[in-house]
């Protein structure tokens, strides 16, 4: 749930208050300090933004929640006894978030492969957090090794081609998004484990009855906003005004 709001107070003009859950809020400020108020049972703390990171958290928030869950999700399964990670639309946020996060994962086991378009695959490897770069007409040269699967695309070739190629070595299928909303998804039996929609509210909540609510946020938060912060070199927001500005943006 995003809340939009503008008051004034003594330390300036509020854009922005988002709520991410667990009683922590997002205040993205006009100021060149923007807040993230943390409001538990042991009181309220405080972390700072910088201006430039307003746009990107409110663009990136709800999508790098999804990316941790995801880490956390793999990382908790250890990886499906796989040595390598797929993750396809790579240049996704949400795909981004995750391939982050298993970057600087140093108990990491796994190689992690981005299968992106060839438009954006120079973008994906300039990242640096895959570890290798395949376009979707490559997935025959993906090693054909033990293999976990996280596609963010929905596009039912590409799904498709990683369980023909890898067939008995993959040995989790996770679907997440649909990049590619307007391709059809896979038809028929699959080789390999059936594709399984993932589902955020069930690995949430599994982990918050693990840790208890107050240290499943702060493990979330900790890793969520370093992203967010970090994401200025990778992600630039161009604002525009008026509705013909924002047709033009759309086509």
């Amino acid at each position: 749930m995003v809340v939009f709001v503008n008051w004034k107070s003594g330390i300036g003009e509020f854009l922005g208050l988002f709520f991410i859950g667990f009683g922590h809020f997002i205040i993205f400020s006009a100021t060149n300090i923007c807040l993230i108020v943390v409001a538990g049972p042991k009181g309220k703390s405080w972390i700072p933004f910088c201006h430039a990171m307003v746009g990107i958290g409110a663009l990136l928030s709800p999508v790098i929640i999804t990316s941790y869950v995801l880490y956390d999700y793999e990382h908790d399964a250890d990886f499906f006894g796989a040595e390598q990670i797929i993750i396809a639309s790579a240049s996704s946020k949400t795909a981004i978030g995750l391939a982050q996060m298993l970057s600087e994962d140093t108990d990491k086991k796994v190689k992690t492969i981005g299968l992106t378009s060839a438009t954006n695959k120079g973008f994906v490897e300039g990242l640096g957090f895959y570890d290798q770069v395949l376009t979707y007409d490559q997935i025959d040269a993906l090693p054909n090794v033990a293999s976990a699967f996280v596609d963010m695309s929905g596009n039912g070739v590409v799904v498709a081609g990683v369980h023909n190629h890898l067939a008995d070595n993959l040995k989790d299928s996770c679907i997440v998004g649909m990049t590619h909303w307007d391709q059809g998804r896979a038809e028929g039996e699959l080789p390999g484990p059936p594709p399984t929609m993932f589902f955020a509210p069930t690995e949430i909540a599994k982990k918050v009855a693990e840790l208890g609510p107050e240290e499943a946020t702060r493990r979330r938060d900790e890793k969520v906003y370093k992203i967010i912060k970090g994401a200025t070199d990778w992600l630039t927001i161009n604002q525009v005004s008026g509705g013909n500005a924002a047709v033009q943006v759309m086509n």
